[in-house]
């Protein structure tokens, strides 16, 4: 609880929270707002770091088209006669296209599980988040929350803040369009953060000028630790607090 100006206490307002690979700013950002907000910090898979994504059952599926790979190898320079080598290549060729797509699958399949977590959370608090943050990862799966409707879309829904959202990375790993270009929001509710000096895990963050929404360009790399970085999330953080009051 917080305490208004006329002594009246005003209950904390609910944000849930989504991180990536590392925190970036987003502990810095519970700290300038917690006099003020309540966080929320479901767990979902962030692969590769993490446990929780290997259940999917992509990875199943990779464990044992690595196995047969790695039988087929060695089998290769044991082969007696060309089409017994021809075979055991080809074996291998068709095992490496199936890596890739067990890859793809994990991805989508973490992606798709950060949703239902997300969506549950939401469901358990009765509608009490005002603002749904992510960052690097967590961004992403918040780009398909937007994509999906869920929050960001349509009043009274939560507010949405994306740093950093690794969506092209994500999206090209998964096999699948990039989620920037399947998102069109036409109100201030979605604000996405980037940085001009992250071209490795954002490589093309300019597809969002033509989502609607507003986009901040800071002088940054992906981690977003600059002092001006953390001063324009703040100020975005305290404008969708008071939009959604």
């Amino acid at each position: 609880m917080m305490h208004s100006s006329n002594g009246r206490a005003e209950a904390l307002i609910p944000i849930i929270i989504l991180g990536g690979w590392s925190p970036g700013p987003l502990n810095q950002m519970k700290r300038f707002l917690q006099s003020r907000c309540v966080f929320i910090e479901p767990s979902i898979p962030t692969p590769p770091v993490g446990c929780s994504w290997c259940l999917d059952k992509s990875v199943l599926a990779l464990a044992i088209v690595l196995i047969i790979m790695f039988w087929s190898s060695g089998r290769v320079f044991v082969a007696h006669g060309l089409q017994s080598m021809i075979l055991r290549l080809a074996t291998m060729g068709i095992c490496v296209f199936l890596v890739r797509l067990c890859v793809a699958g994990i991805v989508r399949g973490s992606v798709a599980k950060g949703v239902r977590v997300v969506k549950r959370t939401l469901q358990q608090n009765r509608d009490n988040v005002k603002i749904v943050v992510g960052f690097s990862w967590g961004g992403g799966v918040v780009a398909e929350l937007i994509r999906q409707g869920v929050v960001g879309s349509t009043p009274g829904q939560p507010s949405a803040l994306l740093i950093a959202p690794t969506t092209a990375l994500m999206s090209a790993v998964a096999l699948q369009p990039d989620t920037a270009l399947q998102v069109e929001v036409s109100s201030d509710s979605v604000h996405v953060f980037h940085g001009t000096h992250d071209k490795e895990f954002c490589p093309h963050a300019d597809r969002w000028e033509q989502t609607g929404a507003r986009v901040h360009w800071c002088e940054d790399n992906h981690l977003f630790l600059q002092r001006s970085s953390l001063q324009e999330i703040k100020r975005t953080m305290l404008h969708l607090l008071e939009r959604q009051q």
